[in-house]
């Protein structure tokens, strides 16, 4: 069980993420995750990760939070027509290749 009361870098937990290209669970989209970042203020572990249909690149907590529960190690249920079933957000796929790029939206 993850202590989220404590948020010092000394107890974040061994998790199974490796840097790679990701599915997400729903869409079926691509991403390529970089590596972990740490929040600035708490230093929670936080997935750096770029979309590879959108190219821009966004933050997700690793692991669930209760005021963010949208996180990248969740376990969320899919519906299929097969029934449904339990399976992480994000599945990893592969390594990342080395000509993954990313750029920032126009503004």
């Amino acid at each position: 069980m993850i202590d989220k009361t404590d948020n010092s870098v000394s107890h974040v937990p061994s998790v199974d993420f490796r840097p790679g290209i990701y599915k997400h669970s729903k869409s079926g989209n691509l991403y390529s995750a970089i590596g972990l970042v740490f929040h600035h203020e708490d230093q929670r572990p936080m997935v750096l990760y770029v979309s590879l249909v959108y190219g821009t690149p966004a933050v997700r907590p690793l692991y669930g939070w209760t005021e963010d529960p949208d996180a990248w190690l969740d376990e969320v249920i899919v519906e299929s027509a097969s029934g449904a079933k339990s399976m992480r957000r994000f599945e990893y796929q592969s390594s990342v290749p080395t000509n993954v790029a990313f750029t920032s939206p126009v503004r």
